[in-house]
């Protein structure tokens, strides 16, 4: 997976969540000016998570390394509750955000658990910015997102 489907997260942040200073990779390895991954180590894509939870036929996930959200973004898309285990109120604070903006993609995508046709047209109208942020991040990163607009 590559690294730009992971949600970025400022230097300054990530360490108030780890609790120390991080390194800043260097720029020929990772643009940072943006941000950059919570946790470098993952390595599973939402595609992988998505095809774990249906051959498991999960109900429900708790995810005892929350990291990224990655996980939390697959079940979005499958309709599967989850929860997580954050480090501390600012990871929880900062996952909610994340994963708030990964449920605006799913209400717009009509195979989607979570689309509803009004609530996805106000969403289209009112988030169009963040649902294109998303989108471009996720072809960057080479995902095939497609967002169906009503």
């Amino acid at each position: 997976m590559a690294w730009g489907q992971l949600p970025s997260i400022t230097p300054a942040d990530k360490g108030k969540i780890i609790g120390a200073s991080t390194p800043v990779p260097p720029s020929k390895v990772f643009d940072a000016d943006l941000g950059c991954p919570l946790c470098w180590q993952e390595a599973k894509s939402k595609e992988f998570w998505s095809a774990v939870l249906e051959a498991t036929n999960a109900d429900y996930v708790v995810d005892l390394g929350a990291g990224s959200g990655i996980t939390a973004r697959a079940c979005l898309g499958l309709g599967v509750p989850w929860v997580g285990l954050c480090w501390n109120l600012v990871h929880a604070h900062w996952l909610d955000n994340v994963v708030d903006r990964w449920a605006l993609e799913e209400i717009v995508r009509k195979e989607s658990p979570l689309h509803e046709q009004d609530l996805a047209k106000l969403v289209t109208t009112h988030f169009s910015d963040v649902l294109q942020q998303i989108q471009d991040r996720d072809k960057m990163a080479g995902e095939d997102s497609s967002e169906d607009d009503d």
